[in-house]
Formats: C-alpha cells, structure tokens, sequence
C-alpha cells in the first residue's frame, strides 16, 4: 500500500478540501542552476500551503525524479517541525522519510505526523507540529545529486504527490481532524550543464594564421586528472567508443598526429593534467600559409579523461579554416 493510502487513512481525512499544498525543488534558493560536470548539487524539496485556512500540514507523500541520474534518498529529518513527520514521532514508508529508490526515481518521500495521538502502538509517538507551511515556505526535505558529465540541461521532477493538512480551529482534542489538501504547483529545479570543452574563437585564418584556445573544464569533482585532447578533420558521428565512453570524434590522420605528437603544433598542451578546479587550456595553432588545401575545413575536438580510467568525455568543439 503506497504511502498516500495510508496518510489517507491514518489521518483520518474526510472527503472536505484545505489549502492547496504547493511544491518546488531549489538549489540554494534557485530553481535553475547552471553546474559543472560531476559536481555534488545540494537541493531542497519546498511547501507552501496556499492560504491560511488550515492549521498546518498533517502529512505529504511525493516521488521525484532526476533525468540526469539516479537519487540518494533524502535526509532524514532530526529538527522540529519535520522530524515531527518522521519515524518514530511520524510514520513513513518502510524505506524511511527519504524515499525508495526504485529505476532511478526515489518513491514516496515524506511521512505524516502523529494527528490521530496514537497511544496503542511504540509508533507513531510523537507531538504534533502545527503552522507547517501554513501560508509560508517550508522546507520539507533536503537531498543531493551528482551532475552528469555530459553538456545539456536536466531537471528534478515532483510527480505522483499527495498531502493532508490539519483543518482550520483543530486543537487536539479528542485528536486533530485533518482534510485532504490538493497539490497545485510542482516546479522543477533546472540543472544546465556547459559544454567540458569551449573554444574561444570558431575559426581562425589560414592565410594569415593565429590560434585559438580550448578551454577544457570537467569540474572540480575531476581534479588533478589527466587528459587527452584529440582532433579530428572527418566529423563528430559516429563516436568512437572507448569502454563505456563514447569520444565524439571520427579518428582519421589528424586524429593519429594528434595522439602521437602530444603538446605538438598545431595542437598545443593536448596531452596534460586537468588543475584543483578540473580545468586546462590547449591551443590550436595555425601558421601563415601552412594550410591553403584546408581553407572552409571544419577541425573537431574533443577529450577524454584517461587516469584512472577512461570514464569521461567531453563534448566536441569545431573550429573552421578560414580564408
């Protein structure tokens, strides 16, 4: 039986209506974030009840999926007024407040408070917390997650909620009459990872020449690692798998010089070690005239991580030959 069912009938709620129960995921406040890859995201599941013609929330149960990864379950709450929702002052599903992890969604986070002053049983045991987001931001579960290592945009999804609220005037006695309190609003925390590699100019001249620099950043979760920066002037498509990698880059003859005559014009520092913040610059170097066959040839890179294993790729980035 899912959590809900039992907050339905545990708390005794009648078929009447509270507050709407309005629900968001933040990270520090924000509900889009911009992250480098692997980096640990700390986020925080918010409620508010809309209006104040309640006495607070009674209990709640929602999923929430990541499409970036799997979750950790949440934390367990050990201060007042949610701990008041845990077990043993609360009641939860058996995995616990923070959730079940199940295919990479966690399932029936939260718990319902002890409104029906349970006596019989060693739980729920505890005292009731009342003005629980009545009216006012609460924040009713902290979590984290590990950003992906691949460019793109992702987000934390509440799906599947439910909530009972305390009705307006309850005081306890003989136990705290409860309604059912719809879900309204439920908004996504937006995480936007960057491309791990970025190129500070998309072409360069052949007949005049110049350089341009790329700019590797795996994040501070991938210090200290080394890299490879490797080109290629075929295409992106399809990738080169390596284990369980995917490079994405067509090798050819440029793709040999360039893992063969590391930190060698034209592709400078493309061999090396990411710094304490994951991060590292290689140049493409083009001399004048060196190159008139190329000129409107788009050149591609892209990198992999290669200590202690190859578990990482980057993006490609292309720069064009231009006249």
């Amino acid at each position: 039986m899912r959590l809900i069912t039992t907050l339905a009938l545990a708390c005794l709620a009648p078929a009447s209506l509270a507050s709407d129960l309005d629900l968001r995921i933040e990270s520090s406040g924000q509900g889009s974030i911009v992250a480098t890859p692997g980096q640990v995201i700390s986020f925080d599941l918010i409620g508010q009840l809309s209006d104040a013609n309640n006495e607070g929330l009674a209990g709640f149960a929602v999923d929430i999926f990541f499409s970036g990864g799997p979750l950790s379950p949440l934390a367990t709450p050990t201060t007042a007024p949610m701990s008041s929702f845990a077990s043993p002052a609360g009641f939860t599903n058996p995995a616990g407040f923070g959730g079940t992890a199940s295919n990479g969604t966690l399932l029936q986070i939260g718990g319902g408070q002890n409104t029906f002053l349970n006596s019989f049983a060693p739980t729920p045991n505890g005292i009731v917390a009342t003005g629980v987001a009545k009216g006012a931001d609460q924040i009713l579960g902290s979590g984290s997650l590990t950003a992906p290592t691949q460019p793109g945009t992702y987000s934390v999804n509440i799906s599947s909620a439910a909530a009972t609220a305390i009705a307006a005037g309850e005081t306890g006695l003989p136990f705290w009459k409860v309604e059912t309190a719809p879900v309204g609003d439920t908004d996504a925390l937006i995480v936007t990872i960057p491309g791990a590699l970025t190129a500070a100019a998309n072409s360069v001249s052949v007949l005049t020449g110049g350089s341009v620099d790329l700019n590797l950043d795996a994040g501070s979760g991938n210090a200290n690692r080394a890299y490879f920066l490797i080109g290629s002037i075929t295409g992106v498509a399809p990738p080169v798998q390596i284990g369980s990698t995917f490079l994405p880059l067509v090798l050819d003859s440029y793709s040999t010089f360039t893992l063969m005559n590391r930190n060698t014009a034209p592709l400078l520092n493309n061999f090396n070690t990411l710094d304490v913040n994951g991060q590292a610059t290689a140049t493409l170097v083009v001399a004048p005239n060196t190159y008139p066959m190329l000129i409107g040839v788009p050149v591609h890179h892209a990198y992999v991580l290669v200590s202690p294993t190859v578990d990482f790729a980057s993006n490609a980035e292309t720069i064009v030959l231009a006249p």
